[in-house]
């Protein structure tokens, strides 16, 4: 059976066979049937999750509600099709794989004790997120222009939810996952009753990610989060703070990578978790 064009058949065991900056592909997560199922963590507008185990590793499985594209209809006054919403999925997954192409290129860099890279420090333009993010990928690796004025050293210093592929399961064999993980008090939640509507496909793609336990938020440490993804190029939805778990963004759809048609200059810019902070210190007193 075919896959959408952002996933890949090859495992995401080893290196990749080859990566693809401006068509980023998930690659494949192995043997899904080594997975124990062990409790339901939430849901939201996206999907639902679920812990998983294989062997001594935990993760979480992040299940998606449609596993087809949203209906397009034509922007005002021309005929050209637009989504009605993203597809939530696909943006997942070209995320997960553009940050898998940054961990791994990171990597790289320290084991040559090349750590530092230098960037535009202050991205405006999606030429400019473009062209940061590209310099935190492979395809720049021992090749850039260290010389130009508008770029400033850095070095990469926070922990990316490490994601280790996609799966797919029958929609009724998720379905009855759900049923048997669930809470039974959860289920008026309006995010898990969609969840129940999950589309007609007859699969539901799900993505894998290490489990990150809760933990309460620095906002230091979150802010240094905040600019590397900035920096590097992605759109930020607004701050919320049950996408992120001890001090790590786990919610993926909270990012737009550059290349997307959603990515907006507008939304593009630094947060600062400042203000976030001052509003929970108002609410608490």
């Amino acid at each position: 059976m075919s896959i959408p064009p952002f996933l890949s058949h090859e495992s995401s065991i080893g290196p990749s066979s080859g990566e693809d900056f401006y068509n980023p592909k998930l690659r494949q997560f192995p043997e899904p049937a080594r997975l124990c199922w062990m409790k339901f963590l939430g849901a939201g507008e996206d999907g639902f999750v679920i812990q998983a185990k294989a062997d001594t590793s935990l993760f979480a499985v992040k299940f998606f509600y449609h596993s087809k594209p949203p209906p397009t209809r034509p922007f005002p006054c021309h005929s050209l099709p637009r989504p009605g919403r993203y597809w939530a999925l696909e943006r997942e997954c070209r995320t997960a794989s553009l940050l898998a192409i940054i961990q791994t290129t990171s990597r790289r860099r320290v084991e040559s004790g090349r750590p530092v890279v230098h960037i535009n420090p202050e991205p405006k333009t999606d030429s400019d997120a473009i062209a940061n993010l590209k310099i935190f990928s492979s395809e720049s690796f021992g090749n850039e222009n260290t010389h130009s004025d508008r770029r400033e050293p850095f070095t990469l210093n926070v922990h990316i939810n490490q994601c280790f592929g996609w799966l797919e399961l029958p929609r009724q064999a998720v379905l009855h996952l759900l049923n048997l993980q669930r809470p039974k008090d959860y289920v008026l939640v309006p995010q898990l009753q969609r969840a129940y509507g999950l589309d007609d496909s007859e699969r539901c793609f799900a993505v894998v990610y290490e489990y990150v336990p809760e933990g309460d938020l620095d906002p230091e440490i979150v802010q240094r989060h905040l600019d590397f993804f900035y920096l590097a190029g992605f759109a930020l939805m607004p701050f919320r703070e049950e996408n992120w778990r001890g001090n790590v963004l786990v919610d993926h759809s909270d990012l737009i990578p550059p290349q997307s048609l959603l990515w907006w200059k507008p939304h593009y810019g630094r947060m600062e978790i400042g203000w976030y902070v001052e509003e929970l210190r108002k609410w608490s007193a």
